[in-house]
């Protein structure tokens, strides 16, 4: 037993010796250039092996710190189908059975600030090619939402106007419009908003609408 205590005590000791050494190194490289040519000036030669390793160990982290760290990875576009995905299916699971649905709503939308007009110039404002203003446009009548008629003057072209369902549906539209953007603006100020406007419609010149759509 006292053999053992005798030990454990010597060990004890040689843990607070070299805790003492390394201390001390440290307070004295905390002085040094990172070259560490002042080892040789103040620091015992026993002690200097260890010291040694210290600042290299020391210079190691500190270039660690010192590197750019990456860019965190950004998932862009698996984000935006997400989203799009979970607003769509908000948006459907909230509209009543006799109204429009989040594609319909953007045509309600139009011609409800210009009723009449040319199906070609609701196609632009809805970033649609001819087959998808088309596809569009004959749902909507199918739905008695809106009326497709000739254009007076000019008989290859066609206007579109709202029926009476299709204003009812519109006023249900800009209803569901307010509580849309609150959800949407929630959590974020004014100027972060402008750049994720700015960034969205960024995309209308870096990715242009092909004709099939």
């Amino acid at each position: 037993m006292a053999e053992r205590l005798r030990r454990e005590g010597g060990d004890r000791q040689s843990k607070i010796d070299f805790s003492h050494k390394h201390m001390s190194c440290l307070m004295k490289l905390s002085r040094c250039g990172p070259s560490g040519r002042c080892l040789h000036l103040d620091i015992p030669r026993d002690n200097r092996l260890a010291c040694r390793y210290i600042l290299r160990m020391r210079t190691k982290y500190q270039e660690a710190d010192e590197r750019p760290r990456p860019r965190q990875e950004r998932r862009f576009v698996f984000l935006l189908n997400v989203a799009q995905r979970r607003l769509q299916r908000w948006i459907a699971a909230r509209a009543p059975d006799s109204g429009a649905t989040a594609a319909q709503s953007g045509l309600l939308l139009v011609l409800g600030q210009r009723d009449g007009v040319l199906m070609g110039e609701a196609g632009a404002a809805l970033d649609l090619g001819p087959p998808g203003i088309s596809g569009l446009v004959e749902r909507m009548i199918a739905a008695k939402l809106i009326q497709r008629r000739p254009d007076p003057d000019d008989g290859r072209a066609w206007r579109l106007w709202l029926t009476p369902a299709g204003r009812t549906a519109l006023a249900e539209t800009k209803a569901g419009l307010v509580e849309i953007n609150a959800r949407l603006t929630e959590g974020f100020s004014e100027a972060e908003l402008d750049v994720v406007a700015r960034w969205l419609t960024s995309f209308q010149t870096k990715f242009p609408k092909g004709e099939e759509q």
